[in-house]
C-alpha cells in the first residue's frame, strides 16, 4: 500500500469515525422519545424522503412545507429538540403554521415515540449501508490494476463512495434536528462527482480543455453555493432561503442526466459497439430505462415530491452494489451473461403472469366450484410450462440473429482458399481477427506432426503481434481467453487471445465462435498434413540423392584409400609421409560418414547409452576449433545456480552420435553466422539437466520456421542442421525453445527430462 493510498484511507476514517461515534450516541439517546410523525430538517423543511406508512396516509403536512411555528412559538430547531428530548408524552397534538408554495396554513399534527421499528430503517440499516460503501471506496482504492488504468475515475468513484456513506450516516440526526444543515447539501456535490465520474469512465469525454472546463465551473458552482448557505448570505444577495434548499435534488438530476449522456456517448460512439452484442444492446437498454425513469422522477418530484425512505434503501442495497461490482469487473462478459439471463427471466415472469390472469379470467367466467383451485393452479402450471420457456428462446435466439449480422466472423473457407501456405492463413485470419473481432496478442498452438497426438513435445506456436505473424518457441499462458480445436474429439491445438472489453464477442457461449473453431481446426489439419506430406517427399528425394552420391563417391573414396595404403607400404622410413597418408585415410573416412549423416538426421535408428558428457562436449569443441581457430569457445558446468565445473564427468543416458552432432551443428551455426564467440552451459541437477548455446551473432530473423527441413539463410546451406537438432530433441522427448535479439546474439536451450540423467558416476 503507497503512502498516498494510506493517507486517503486515514482521512476518510479521520471524518467517518466521529460522525460513526455521534450517530451511534444521538441513535441510544433519543430511542423511545417523542418525534414528529415526519421526517423533519434543522432549516424547518418538511424533508422530501419519508417514511412509507406516513406516505401513504399524510393529509395535512406535505414534504417541502416550511415550518414557521409549533404551537405559537416560531420555530427553533434547538428549543424543538430539547423540548422533544424533555418530553415525556406521547401522542400529543401539535398546531403547526407552514407556508406552502407561498400561502401561510395552520394543520395540526402528533408527536410519535421513537420505536424500535424506527430505529432499525434510521440508524441501523443505514449504519451497515455507510459501511459497505466505505469498504467500496477503500476497496477501488487498493486495487492497483484500476488505478493504473484509469487513476482519475477510481479517484471520483472512491469520493462518492465515501459521499454516500456519510450521507446514510447523518440521515437519522439529519432528519430528526440533529444537525445544524440538511444532508440535501451533499445532493449537488454528488451529482457532480457522478457527473465527473461518467466524464472520464469508462472513457474520457471530449478535449482536456473542455472536460476540465466543465468540471471547473461546477465545483465552482458549489463552492459559491457552499459559501452562501454558510454565511446564510441569502437574504442579502435576494435569494430565497427555501430556493436554495430545494436547489439540491434539481442540481443532481441535471448532473445525473449529463452523465448518463456521456455512457451513452460512450455506447454510441465506440468502435465496437454493434461487435458487443448483446452486453452493449442491454447496456442501451439500461441507459434508455434509466433515463426514462429519471424523467418520471424529476416530473414526479416537481409536481409532488415524495420519496420512500425504505424504498430508497433498497434500492441502494442493490443499484450501487451492482454498479461497484461493473465498476471493478475487467471482463464484461460475466456481466452480459448476467443481463442476458435476468432479461430472459424477467420475460418469463411477464409471461408467466399474463398467462396467469388470462387463464384466471377465462376460468372465473366458468364459476369454478369452491375446493376445485387446484385445476386453476394447475392449468396455470402447464400454460407456463409449455409455452413461455419456448416464447422465451425465441425471443433470445431472434435477438440474437439480428444482432449476428453486426458481427463480422472470418469466412474461413474462402481465406483457406486463396492462402498458398500456412502461414499466409494464420496471417490472413489474425488480421480478420483483429480488425473486426478485436482480438489481442493472438496465439495458435497446435501439432507439428499431424500423425501423432498434440503435446508439448509435438507442438508448433504462431503469434500475431504487432500486425505480424511470427513462429514462437515459448510458452503464452498469460492470455486470458482460449479456445480448442478439435478433430472429432481429439484436441489438436488451441487459440490463445486478449481482448478485455473491446473483445467483439463471448469466446464461452458464443455458437458462431464455436463454428469458426471448428473451421479452423479443419484447415489446419488439411494445412499440416500439406506440409508434413511435402517434408516426406522432400525427404524421399533426399534419400533417392544419397543413393546417386553413394554410388557416385564409392568408388572414387574407395580407389583413393587404395593408394592411400599402397602409397603408405613404400613410405615406411619418412615419418612425415606417413603422418600425410594418415590424414588422408582419416579424412576419407570422416567424409563417408559425413555423407551418411546428413541425409540420415530424421531415421537414424542409433540406441542410447551411457556416455560421459564432458567428453561429449570436449569432442564438439575440439572440432570446432580445428574449423575457426580464431574463434572462442567456451564450457561451464552449473549446479542448483552455481557454478561447479568438478562435474565434467556428469554422466547421462542418451544417443551419443546424435547429441554430439546436434550441439556441432548449433556451434557451427554461431560461427557461420559470424560470432566470434560460442559458450555451452550445462545445468543439471538429480531430476533434470539442460544445455544451453549461447552465441554473440547477429541473431536470427524472426520470420523464418528455424526447424523446418531445407529452411535456410546461409547461401550455400542445406536447411538440415536446425531441422536435425529438433528431430534428436524429438527422439529424446526434450523440449528447445529459442531466445534472440537482433544484433546481441542468440540462446537455444535444451530441455531433457530426467529419464537421461545419471545419478552414479561413469
Amino acid at each position: 500500500m503507497d503512502r498516498g493510498l494510506k493517507w486517503r484511507i486515514g482521512i476518510s476514517l479521520l471524518i467517518w469515525l466521529p460522525l460513526a461515534f455521534f450517530s451511534g450516541r444521538y441513535a441510544v439517546h433519543h430511542f423511545e422519545k417523542p418525534r414528529f410523525e415526519f421526517l423533519l430538517s434543522s432549516t424547518g423543511i418538511v424533508s422530501t424522503l419519508q417514511r412509507e406508512d406516513w406516505l401513504q396516509s399524510a393529509e395535512g403536512v406535505q414534504p417541502q412545507d416550511l415550518i414557521l411555528s409549533v404551537n405559537g412559538a416560531p420555530f427553533d430547531y434547538i428549543k424543538i429538540r430539547d423540548w422533544l428530548s424533555s418530553h415525556s408524552a406521547g401522542d400529543q397534538r401539535l398546531d403547526l403554521k407552514i407556508k406552502r408554495k407561498g400561502r401561510e396554513l395552520t394543520i395540526p399534527t402528533y408527536l410519535k415515540r421513537f420505536s424500535k421499528n424506527d430505529l432499525l430503517t434510521l440508524f441501523l440499516i443505514p449504519f451497515l449501508l455507510s459501511i459497505v460503501f466505505l469498504g467500496f471506496g477503500f476497496g477501488v482504492s487498493s486495487h492497483k490494476e484500476l488505478r493504473l488504468k484509469s487513476w482519475e475515475a477510481v479517484e471520483t468513484f472512491s469520493t462518492i463512495c465515501l459521499l454516500v456513506s456519510l450521507f446514510f450516516l447523518i440521515l437519522l440526526p439529519a432528519t430528526t434536528l440533529g444537525i445544524p444543515f440538511s444532508f440535501s447539501v451533499l445532493l449537488p456535490l454528488l451529482g457532480v462527482l457522478v457527473m465527473h465520474l461518467f466524464l472520464v469512465y469508462p472513457k474520457h469525454k471530449g478535449s482536456k480543455q473542455i472536460r476540465y472546463s466543465v468540471l471547473g465551473l461546477s465545483y465552482g458552482a458549489l463552492l459559491v453555493i457552499g459559501i452562501i448557505r454558510a454565511t446564510g448570505q441569502t437574504t442579502a444577495l435576494g435569494i430565497s432561503d427555501l430556493f436554495v434548499q430545494n436547489l439540491g435534488v434539481p442540481t443532481m438530476g441535471i448532473c445525473f442526466l449529463v452523465a448518463l449522456g456521456s455512457l451513452g456517448n460512450t455506447l454510441l460512439t465506440s468502435r465496437d459497439f454493434w461487435a458487443r452484442r448483446r452486453a452493449r444492446l442491454l447496456s442501451l437498454v439500461v441507459l434508455l430505462s434509466f433515463i426514462s425513469a429519471i424523467s418520471l422522477f424529476w416530473a414526479f418530484i416537481w409536481e409532488s415530491p415524495h420519496i420512500s425512505l425504505e424504498r430508497v434503501l433498497s434500492i441502494s442495497l442493490i443499484f450501487p452494489t451492482a454498479f461497484a461490482v461493473i465498476f471493478l469487473k475487467e471482463n464484461v462478459f460475466n456481466l452480459e451473461r448476467m443481463f442476458r439471463r435476468g432479461l430472459h427471466q424477467l420475460l418469463l415472469l411477464g409471461m408467466a403472469v399474463t398467462l396467469a390472469i388470462l387463464v384466471g379470467l377465462s376460468w372465473s367466467q366458468w364459476r369454478l366450484e369452491p375446493g376445485r383451485e387446484w385445476m386453476l393452479w394447475m392449468a396455470i402450471a402447464v400454460v407456463v410450462i409449455a409455452v413461455t420457456r419456448p416464447a422465451g428462446s425465441l425471443f433470445e435466439n431472434t435477438i440474437h440473429k439480428w444482432i449476428q449480422t453486426k458481427v463480422r466472423y472470418p469466412k474461413v473457407a474462402e481465406l483457406f482458399e486463396n492462402a498458398s501456405s500456412l502461414c499466409d492463413f494464420l496471417s490472413e485470419l489474425s488480421r480478420h481477427f483483429e480488425s473486426h473481432l478485436n482480438m489481442k496478442n493472438i496465439t495458435f498452438a497446435f501439432f507439428q506432426d499431424p500423425t501423432q497426438l498434440w503435446k508439448a513435445t509435438n507442438e508448433q506456436v504462431w503469434r500475431f503481434h504487432d500486425r505480424e505473424l511470427t513462429r514462437s518457441y515459448s510458452e503464452a499462458n498469460d492470455l486470458l481467453y482460449s479456445s480448442v480445436l478439435y478433430q472429432g474429439q481429439i484436441p489438436i491445438g488451441e487459440i490463445r487471445f486478449d481482448g478485455g472489453d473491446s473483445l467483439a464477442f463471448d469466446p464461452y457461449t458464443s455458437p458462431d465462435w464455436a463454428g469458426v473453431v471448428r473451421d479452423i481446426a479443419r484447415c489446419l489439419e488439411i494445412l499440416c498434413l500439406r506440409e508434413f506430406i511435402a517434408i516426406q517427399q522432400s525427404y524421399l528425394a533426399v534419400g533417392r540423392m544419397q543413393s546417386l552420391l553413394a554410388h557416385q563417391m564409392k568408388n572414387p573414396l574407395a580407389i583413393i584409400k587404395v593408394c592411400a595404403g599402397l602409397l603408405n607400404s613404400r613410405i615406411r622410413e619418412d615419418e612425415e609421409g606417413e603422418e600425410l597418408i594418415k590424414t588422408i585415410q582419416g579424412e576419407v573416412g570422416r567424409v563417408s560418414a559425413a555423407i551418411q549423416g546428413v541425409f540420415e538426421h530424421s531415421s537414424r535408428t542409433e540406441s542410447r547409452q551411457r556416455i560421459h558428457l564432458g567428453s561429449v562436449l570436449a569432442q564438439v569443441k575440439e572440432n570446432a576449433l580445428a574449423r575457426f581457430p580464431k574463434c572462442e569457445f567456451e564450457i561451464s558446468y552449473w549446479s542448483e545456480k552455481s557454478r561447479d565445473d568438478t562435474q565434467a564427468m556428469f554422466g547421462i543416458w542418451i544417443e551419443k552420435e546424435g547429441l554430439r552432432q546436434a550441439l556441432s551443428n548449433l556451434v557451427v551455426n554461431a560461427f557461420e553466422a559470424g560470432s566470434t564467440w560460442v559458450g555451452i552451459e550445462v545445468h543439471f541437477s538429480s531430476k533434470e539437466f539442460s544445455l544451453i548455446v549461447k552465441d554473440r551473432g547477429p541473431g536470427l530473423h524472426e520470420k523464418i520456421d528455424l526447424f523446418k527441413p531445407f529452411v535456410t539463410t546461409k547461401s550455400h546451406g542445406t536447411g538440415l542442421g536446425l531441422a536435425h537438432v529438433k528431430a534428436f530433441m524429438d527422439r529424446s522427448s526434450g523440449q528447445i525453445k529459442v531466445q534472440s535479439k537482433r544484433g546481441e546474439g542468440t540462446t537455444f536451450v535444451l530441455e531433457f527430462s530426467k529419464q537421461f540423467v545419471m545419478n552414479d558416476s561413469l
